[in-house]
């Protein structure tokens, strides 16, 4: 039997982040944008799924580190500095790659980076540039003692190796990307990592609670200690950050988020582009990935 996919309602704190900011951009990205992979769609809605899929440096960056630390943890590479640093350059660049070629114009899943696709940097200069940024990464986490652990520890240690989760709170779909988790003793470690992000890119002080929720949620670790570690690479330096909104402050925030958001739908759950109005501050709207969608 074929699975029908369906838009439904959920929550996470990118959804969150992005409807505080602007109602319309929200409505491109997890409505008007919906379909928008079919060849039978109209134009439109082609261009703003395009638009949906253009990463930041910061979010596309992660995404490398994270999957360069997976590979480590599991032992599919040698877990050294050299071979870290030579798995993810390798990764960027093959994505860099697909991007000179605007392979992103045929199928929109492949990257297509914002500071490229608005013409603010060539290719040639993002390449060097995000070479010195995965090498200088490494280098400052690699002695982070926080990070030494995760080297020493087996591989069935850990829970969690990244990736996205999902859990329901209150009959609330909510997605979570909850980092690094594994077990020592009687205490759950949770390691979140970034490259040193934009203001408007993560939230700490709501991402990790997010992790605790998901973790207490999907394994019932309501008897044991969890520990969260938030570690960023702040050009030279790690920044560890460890105070967290409370998690039922979160959950409440889940929960009044969502309704919220329901309420700009139709009484049957229908998103219409009208129904979410445009942002007044000519700041966001000069950022903003649909920017061209929303001027039509």
């Amino acid at each position: 039997m074929t699975n029908i996919l369906k838009n439904d309602f959920s929550w996470s704190l990118q959804r969150s982040t992005m409807f505080e900011r602007c109602k319309r951009e929200y409505f491109y990205h997890y409505y008007g944008s919906w379909e928008g992979w079919n060849e039978n769609a109209d134009d439109r809605t082609k261009l703003i799924y395009r638009f949906k899929n253009i990463k930041s440096e910061e979010f596309w960056l992660k995404s490398i580190i994270e999957k360069a630390l997976a590979s480590a943890i599991k032992r599919e590479i040698e877990f050294s500095l050299a071979s870290c640093k030579s798995f993810s350059i390798r990764m960027a660049y093959r994505d860099i790659f697909e991007l000179e070629r605007e392979e992103y114009l045929n199928d929109p899943k492949k990257l297509c980076l914002d500071s490229v696709y608005f013409a603010e940097e060539s290719v040639d200069s993002l390449k060097k540039r995000i070479t010195a940024r995965l090498e200088c990464f490494w280098n400052v986490i690699w002695e982070n003692p926080f990070f030494k652990v995760i080297r020493e520890k087996r591989y069935c240690d850990f829970i969690r190796t990244g990736g996205i989760g999902e859990f329901v709170l209150d009959n609330i779909k909510v997605w979570v990307n909850p980092g690094i988790v594994y077990i020592e003793k009687d205490e759950r470690f949770i390691i979140d990592i970034y490259p040193m992000p934009k203001k408007n890119e993560i939230k700490p002080a709501f991402s990790m609670p997010l992790a605790i929720l998901f973790l207490k949620e999907t394994y019932r670790h309501t008897n044991v200690e969890i520990v969260p570690k938030t570690i960023i690479v702040d050009k030279d330096k790690c920044v560890v950050l460890e105070k967290w909104l409370p998690v039922s402050a979160l959950s409440e925030l889940i929960r009044k988020s969502s309704l919220d958001m329901l309420s700009y739908l139709t009484f049957d759950k229908k998103a219409y582009e009208e129904n979410f109005p445009k942002n007044s501050e000519k700041e966001k709207c000069r950022t903003c990935h649909f920017k061209e969608a929303c001027a039509t």
